[in-house]
């Protein structure tokens, strides 16, 4: 069925098809529902068609409240796809991991026996030093907030760097002894 030539009536129960109220409410329906135009309801299929301002939009229409502003395109973009399963996993590691990746790119949640925390503590890791400055900390902190369980304390955020170097080493074993032996005979 296509939007542009609806006729509500049809879809009135027969008794009801009679009477001049649904009649005329049918008819008003018939109007906006044919001035529809669709091609401008479509979001997911061309999310990767939105701007920073329109993506801004659907995630204030989405409702995600993690959402990051100062992301980049791509970032938003993953933020809005994962949205509903972030949402119906609020509370879990899950949900912390999903954002802590967005957010940071590499990250890992510890729980308070992975760590040797007490319980309900918990400790994230961080693997890009460049996401973790003192605004970013702070908005991690307030995003983190909403998706944790509110009985879950944050005990750290630890910083791993992983410095990309080779290192050389060898050992040689010589083992110099000297042995004579002498015959006299």
């Amino acid at each position: 069925m296509k939007t542009g030539n609806i006729d509500i009536k049809k879809f009135l129960p027969l008794f009801m098809r009679n009477d001049e109220f649904n009649n005329a409410l049918a008819e008003a329906l018939n109007e906006v529902f044919n001035d529809i135009d669709t091609s401008k309801l479509r979001t997911w299929d061309k999310l990767e068609l939105l701007n920073h301002e329109e993506l801004d939009d659907l995630a204030w229409e989405l409702n995600v409240l993690w959402y990051n502003k100062a992301g980049s395109l791509e970032a938003k973009r993953e933020q809005i796809r994962t949205s509903d399963e972030v949402w119906r996993s609020l509370g879990t590691k899950y949900a912390i991991e999903t954002v802590v990746s967005q957010l940071f790119v590499n990250g890992k949640v510890l729980e308070f026996w992975d760590a040797g925390l007490e319980p309900h503590h918990f400790s994230v890791e961080v693997y890009a030093p460049e996401a973790l400055t003192p605004a970013g900390e702070k908005e991690f902190r307030r995003i983190l907030e909403i998706v944790k369980r509110k009985s879950q304390i944050l005990d750290n955020i630890k910083l791993i760097l992983t410095p990309n170097f080779w290192a050389y080493t060898g050992v040689v074993v010589h083992d110099v002894t000297i042995e004579r032996h002498s015959f006299t005979g």
